[in-house]
């Protein structure tokens, strides 16, 4: 299985790392105290030549006069016999000067000069005494403004993400003093959501009366109707129930309709974001979170079938939906009848397996107790500032672990260093982590062995038998809209659809699908997700499809976003072909539908991708 624990600075200690920030600390204030008096001691000596008149022959053999000088710049005077001999003093130490000869240390000096009664004559040289004296001051403040500074960087090291992490505390506080318990009535804005709908789904098993609006219709609007939630197309302040003790509403009505979000703050009932209400139930619970730019979902789903499996009955929110076990579906290939799928388990144990997002930061509502990081890259650039600010919100999440909780990383994988120094619990290597030989999943790709491995870190940190957990792995039929399998074109053609929608994300879905069909002719209809994102990578979307045969382009998906004017479709079809595969636009779902039918030809898979509404693509295809 591998070495699964790290051995950093210290698994799930940051003793050692506060330890190395108060003796640096304590250094300084020593240094600092140093420097100030030898700062005195060098304005005394710069401030006063000091000329010592010796009676005895036995200490100065042809002159009677010793000059002593700081080697700060200061030269002696021309007139000086080469024969004297001369102390030049910087800090300590002595160096020569031309042939003038070295008598000796500030200390052999100082006991000359008491043995032989020296008396100590003040230099009339005022320049000299004023330019050492101003020297002098320099040395001292600059001295203190680098002691400072490393006081100061030490001092933000050890404070900053523990103090970021007490006022996010105060600032949800409240929000997470909210008892559902005590509720009866919610109203949900945005409950197509596929997170929203998760806690809508829970609050309807619970007996609880649910509304909730939503832009348009969806899967998940039909199977909350289904489950006895109301259920209202468009989104207006007039919808929500006069007896409602909760509204919880999406973070994307921040930005999309700031306005009624205001509105509804008027109304004076209790608000919560998805994010929030998902730290409530959280904070009661044995968390077990999965984060990362990639790949959370699928690694989410993985460790609610172990645990499921296991016989723990956890209660499991995901960010998608679990497909249907082998035995719920007649047969993988052809069927197209809608299987028994949920994003929200209802568990009776005190496990919660979650999903983080880590959007705007909501993941730090969450109170983990095991954190598994799939990996950090570029995303959501259009909150965050760069990829420092991005792993500084991961470490915040990682400081929140509790002394025995788990951290569970890849430690080969880039940009996760910091958040094993952030961590005081167990820390976990699942990259260290060896799947037997022969092990195979249901879903291809190398990106999913890799989710499986983190998924067992968890079995392994819950203290799960390995053949469970693997066994688990093995019938594991993925989610919904992740490599999914929708069925066969009118023409033959099989359909899958996938949510990808950033660079890596679509390379290596589609090297999984060369696993698969390595030599059928693969057409990806691809619709690109937020205007930002987009523009962020364009260059990496120009090169991401080169295992495509062909790629058709739909319309960016504006979700939150307003059109900039200064990216489009049209510009990553270009940038594609600039890398010699052939990329086309359309307008519209049926155009994308016909054209890729064209193009696949009977014995062809046809990929749709994209987190917007590609799937509607594969819905026509299936369909006709």
């Amino acid at each position: 299985m591998g070495n699964f624990f790290i051995n950093y600075i210290n698994p799930g200690n940051t003793k050692l790392l506060h330890l190395y920030a108060t003796v640096l600390t304590f250094s300084s204030i020593v240094l600092s105290i140093f420097l100030f008096f030898l700062s005195n001691r060098v304005q005394d000596l710069y401030g006063t030549q000091t000329i010592l008149a010796f009676t005895e022959e036995k200490f100065i053999e042809k002159n009677d006069i010793v000059e002593v000088y700081i080697n700060f710049g200061v030269k002696p005077p021309a007139d000086l016999a080469k024969q004297a001999s001369i102390y030049l003093i910087d800090l300590g130490r002595l160096y020569d000067i031309g042939d003038l000869q070295i008598a000796g240390t500030y200390e052999d000096y100082d006991k000359q000069r008491q043995k032989y009664g020296a008396k100590l004559i003040e230099s009339s040289n005022q320049n000299i005494k004023n330019l050492t004296h101003q020297l002098g001051n320099i040395l001292f403040w600059l001295y203190f403004l680098f002691v400072l500074t490393i006081f100061l960087q030490l001092l933000n090291a050890y404070y900053n993400v523990r103090l970021s992490i007490l006022n996010y505390s105060r600032k949800i506080w409240s929000k997470n003093m909210v008892d559902f318990s005590k509720i009866k009535t919610v109203h949900f804005i945005g409950i197509g959501g596929i997170g929203t709908s998760a806690i809508a789904r829970m609050f309807v098993l619970e007996g609880k009366s649910v509304s909730g609006s939503d832009m348009a219709e969806s899967e998940v609007t039909e199977g909350l109707r289904e489950a006895g939630a109301r259920i209202i197309i468009g989104q207006d302040i007039k919808d929500v129930p006069k007896d409602t003790d909760l509204i919880v509403y999406t973070i994307a009505l921040t930005e999309l309709e700031p306005e009624l979000l205001e509105e509804l703050k008027k109304l004076n009932i209790p608000m919560l974001s998805y994010s929030e209400a998902l730290g409530v139930i959280s904070k009661d619970k044995y968390t077990i979170a999965i984060t990362g730019t990639h790949g959370k979902t699928t690694t989410t789903a993985m460790v609610a079938k172990i645990l499921m499996d296991a016989g723990l009955d956890p209660t499991v929110i995901l960010g998608s939906l679990l497909l249907p076990s082998a035995e719920q579906t007649q047969n993988e290939r052809g069927n197209t009848q809608k299987q028994s799928r949920t994003n929200f388990v209802a568990g009776k144990s005190k496990y919660l397996v979650v999903e983080g997002c880590e959007y705007r930061r909501s993941f730090l509502n969450l109170s983990p107790k095991i954190l598994v990081v799939t990996n950090i890259d570029a995303d959501h650039l259009d909150y965050y500032k760069d990829m420092a600010d991005i792993q500084n919100a991961f470490c915040e999440l990682s400081a929140k672990l509790p002394k025995d909780g788990f951290l569970l990383v890849n430690s080969h994988a880039p940009n996760l260093d910091t958040l094993v120094r952030c961590s005081k619990s167990n820390n976990g290597d699942w990259g260290a982590l060896v799947l037997p030989e022969g092990f195979k999943l249901k879903i291809p790709g190398k990106h999913n062995l890799a989710n499986a491995r983190a998924a067992l870190a968890v079995a392994k940190a819950l203290g799960i038998g390995e053949a469970i957990a693997l066994k688990s792995l093995s019938e594991f039929n993925g989610t919904w809209r992740r490599f999914e399998y929708r069925g066969k074109a009118s023409n033959g053609a099989i359909v899958y659809d996938d949510y990808g929608h950033h660079p890596q994300e679509i390379e290596a879905t589609l090297q999984g699908a060369r696993e698969m069909f390595p030599t059928q002719k693969i057409v990806v209809v691809f619709q690109p997700h937020l205007y930002s994102r987009t523009k962020d990578h364009l260059a990496g979307f120009g090169k991401c499809f080169k295992l495509a045969s062909e790629v058709i382009m739909l319309p960016i998906y504006p979700a939150r976003e307003v059109d900039p004017g200064d990216i489009s479709s049209q510009m990553v079809a270009d940038e594609i072909k600039k890398n010699n595969q052939p990329a086309y636009f359309v307008n519209t779902f049926a155009e994308a539908a016909q054209k890729a039918e064209e193009l696949a030809g009977s014995d062809g898979v046809i990929m749709t991708m994209g987190a917007g509404e590609t799937n509607r693509v594969a819905d026509i295809l299936v369909n006709r």
